[in-house]
């Protein structure tokens, strides 16, 4: 109801001298801002948002089904995922940057979330060091072009290959790269991320998917003498934690921890040690038993024992009597697969086995806990169940299935985790636990940055790589300072740090 004129005496902008609307120009955030405030529109407001960047959807396509999760925001009921600016992603291309242009190594990145023309932006404004909004926008200074011409020319050079294909396999990622490798086009490949991977064979639940996905990814990895790089999602447990919001090997998603009394099964001498013990002696490799893929007791080892700082842990109680204590996101084998422990209820039986392998698992297989024609009904798909109680018995004869009888909250204890390559279990408290992804990784790095969880920090540019595993290495934290307008990481300076973050 206003002409551009009065709306523009309204915000003070028009003056003795006129006023001159540029009707024909896209209208800048700041003019738009104060429209919406003297027009009161929440809709133009939102719009005018510093903090928020309109992008525009050009595919949607079905990746089949996956598991899937959801959290409360009370406040606001909202909350910020795959972010445009993730740094992660920042990072991860940063390496391939690196490796491509200064070092003349082919990159093959497989972006599983983002398009191409999002990643060659992304690398194009590292390079050149031109904010990424003023891309996007438009608003280009004249000192900018020849950046951006630099840029251009040194990323048409370099040996980056981007493949924006949603889903891909282990499989269908292995050809490519096969191809690649035989061209002499191949010495680094990027993974983003693996969470959005699908497995190449089919798997009871996403626990299982992603341990195999890791495994294949490992195996590439040797197949072709090249360094892997694979992003990975984080649980939500690291915004709830104490301590700033400081990343641990704990929270990679599909990942679990137990309390520091559970007992492993040793396999060379039979006896039973606390994952506290094994982590206070500093002992590695250490035999334990273990289920392969048929179900049956083998003998595995145990690389190491780490802690996973402090979640909050569980008590499950069985019928048998014995009982252990783990976060709610450990996985534990049920008639129906891996099951993570805040999916079990009382009823549901686990797997277990006896303190002394292969001496007395007749007597205690099926004979102490019979498991009724329900238990395996409706269930065919299983390996487990796919002839019922008897063929329980002929896949698994070194198991016996015990059943849930409560599941209570202890609080917030320290937690800790194991490394079981190959099989990616062991036995804690005389029952079958999986371990978390990250034992597949020789070198597992989080970057972290305080200024997402604490907005007042002295040095809102500051970020931390968090070296948290190191196979063959020491571990430490590496600072560095993160350029938030051209998503770019550079050596750690505290000047840099300091300024305030401009905003998008």
């Amino acid at each position: 109801g206003l002409t551009l004129t009065e709306l523009a005496r309204r915000t003070g902008e028009r003056t003795e001298s006129g006023y001159n609307a540029h009707t024909n120009r896209a209208i800048r955030r700041e003019r738009l801002e104060r429209y919406a405030q003297a027009l009161a529109d929440p809709n133009l407001m939102m719009v005018a948002s510093e903090d928020l960047y309109w992008d525009e959807i050009i595919e949607i396509v079905p990746v089949g089904e996956l598991q899937v999760y959801d959290l409360n925001v009370p406040e606001g009921s909202n909350f910020i995922a795959n972010d445009v600016c993730v740094h992660n992603t920042s990072a991860v291309m940063n390496m391939a940057e690196n490796a491509a242009i200064r070092f003349n190594i082919p990159v093959a990145v497989f972006s599983l979330e983002m398009s191409k023309e999002q990643l060659a932006l992304r690398l194009l404004c590292s390079q050149s060091e031109v904010g990424l909004h003023k891309v996007r926008t438009g608003y280009l200074g004249n000192e900018d072009w020849p950046r951006l011409t630099t840029g251009a020319g040194l990323l048409t050079a370099a040996p980056i290959m981007i493949d924006d294909s949603p889903g891909q396999s282990v499989l269908e990622i292995r050809a490519k790269c096969r191809r690649l490798k035989a061209e002499n086009k191949l010495g680094l490949i990027v993974i983003d991320y693996l969470q959005l991977m699908r497995s190449s064979t089919p798997a009871e639940n996403r626990v299982q998917e992603i341990s195999q996905i890791s495994r294949g990814l490992k195996g590439l990895a040797k197949e072709l003498g090249v360094p892997i790089i694979a992003l990975s999602q984080l649980s939500r447990a690291v915004e709830q934690r104490g301590g700033g919001g400081r990343p641990q090997l704990s929270d990679l998603r599909e990942s679990g921890c137990l309390t520091a009394d559970a007992r492993v099964l040793r396999a060379d001498t039979g006896a039973e040690v606390t994952m506290g013990e094994l982590l206070a002696s500093g002992e590695r490799d250490i035999p334990v038993w273990t289920i392969d893929e048929a179900f049956r007791l083998v003998q595995g080892t145990m690389s190491h024992v780490f802690p996973s700082g402090e979640k909050e842990v569980f008590e499950m109680k069985l019928a048998s009597g014995r009982s252990i204590k783990a976060s709610a996101n450990h996985p534990f084998l049920t008639l129906d697969g891996w099951r993570r422990l805040d999916q079990l209820k009382e009823g549901v039986r686990l797997a277990l086995v006896s303190n002394r392998p292969g001496f007395h698992f007749q007597k205690l297989r099926l004979s102490a806990m019979p498991i009724p024609a329900s238990a395996v009904q409706g269930t065919a798909w299983s390996p487990l169940t796919a002839r019922g109680t008897t063929m329980v018995a002929e896949v698994a004869p070194d198991l016996f299935w015990d059943a849930i009888v409560s599941i209570e909250s202890l609080g917030v204890q320290p937690v800790f985790d194991a490394t079981v390559p190959g099989t990616h279990n062991f036995i804690a408290n005389g029952i079958v636990t999986h371990n978390s992804i990250e034992q597949d990784a020789d070198v597992v790095l989080f970057v972290y940055r305080e200024v997402v969880y604490k907005p007042d920090t002295p040095e809102p540019g500051k970020a931390q790589i968090i070296i948290a595993k190191q196979r063959n290495g020491p571990t430490d934290d590496v600072d560095l300072t993160f350029i938030r307008e051209c998503t770019k990481f550079v050596p750690y300076s505290a000047v840099m740090s300091g300024e305030t973050e401009p905003g998008f």
